[in-house]
């Protein structure tokens, strides 16, 4: 067998690369969403997404019956609670609320994509403490017509 070796030329490399940014921007890296810390849309192809404290103040992308999962962890050194407002139950329906954990509370919201439209969500940390001010954070959500 001979050894053959593989020739790119300049054209096809920068194909190869553009695409390869493409797909890193869009956050399509198997439906996972895009890389923590961006202050980009979260978006998945398929499944649910998980939205935490480090997607705070991003933008929100569903399909139709799609799950969304937000999971907000309690601030250990300044105690409080947090609260959702704003999701037009004509986008998103609330399937459950639950808080869990004992020194960090985890609370945790689970919605579903029900119609197509804009809506916006505003989570709000109000620490126990009175002299601290909350901290508002408003992402704003889209949920196509396609269903899953």
């Amino acid at each position: 067998m001979r050894n053959k070796k593989l020739e790119i030329q300049p054209a096809q490399l920068l194909i190869l690369l553009l695409g390869i940014l493409i797909l890193e921007c869009a956050g399509c890296t198997m439906g996972q969403g895009m890389s923590r810390g961006s202050n980009t849309t979260l978006l998945s192809i398929a499944g649910e997404i998980r939205f935490t404290n480090a997607d705070l103040g991003k933008s929100i992308q569903l399909r139709r019956n799609q799950k969304l999962l937000i999971s907000l962890k309690s601030d250990p050194e300044i105690y409080g609670k947090w609260t959702i407002s704003g999701p037009s139950p004509q986008q998103l329906m609330l399937k459950s609320r639950s808080i869990r954990g004992e020194s960090a509370l985890n609370e945790l919201w689970y919605f579903e994509a029900i119609g197509m439209g804009y809506t916006s969500i505003t989570l709000t940390y109000t620490p126990y403490d009175e002299t601290v001010p909350p901290r508002v954070h408003k992402s704003s959500v889209y949920v196509s017509n396609q269903q899953l």
